[in-house]
């Protein structure tokens, strides 16, 4: 097992991990498993531990406590940036669901910056809307964000790969 990478997964990933046979949900499936058997770390906040808790599979609750089991589940503070949380209304300012929407999934921001700023979500809206953001987003620009919905095969070998830092996968 390799020294892992910390990283925050999104509670869409959660959730669709389960047994079935649906390629969403054997995706998801396969990139926890492969997180836990790559010894890479997920980092969680209070607010995205309570999103995994409410949202996740009952495949995703088995994972998370082989995870807790082998230390591979770590919790860290994470206060809101408000820096960060104006730099979003000022560039969706003219849009409320387009505001609203960043502003609901800033906290992933917030908590990757803490660890090894790298994210593994299904939620491609969301990237979106962070990219077109990009002249707002200061330190969080280096993040590191793996689409598991719009690039799953580059996701799985990202993470077979031990998650390095690659360029295009940057939110800037």
């Amino acid at each position: 097992m390799t020294e892992g990478m910390d990283l925050v997964i999104d509670a869409d990933v959660m959730r669709s991990a389960s047994e079935k046979e649906h390629p969403i949900s054997s995706n998801s499936r396969e990139v926890l498993e492969m997180i836990r058997n790559r010894g890479h770390r997920v980092v969680h906040s209070p607010k995205i531990f309570e999103e995994h808790r409410k949202h996740q599979s009952n495949f995703a609750s088995k994972w998370r406590v082989s995870m807790i089991g082998r230390r591979q589940w770590c919790r860290c503070e994470v206060e809101e940036d408000s820096e960060l949380r104006a730099g979003i209304r000022e560039g969706h300012g003219e849009d409320e669901k387009r505001e609203e929407a960043a502003l609901k999934d800033a906290h992933l921001l917030e908590a990757a910056i803490r660890c090894d700023k790298r994210i593994i979500s299904r939620d491609a809206r969301a990237l979106g809307l962070f990219r077109e953001l990009c002249p707002t987003l200061g330190k969080y620009r280096e993040i590191l964000w793996a689409d598991l919905t719009g690039m799953p095969t580059e996701t799985l070998e990202w993470i077979g790969r031990d998650l390095p830092d690659e360029p295009e996968m940057r939110l800037c």
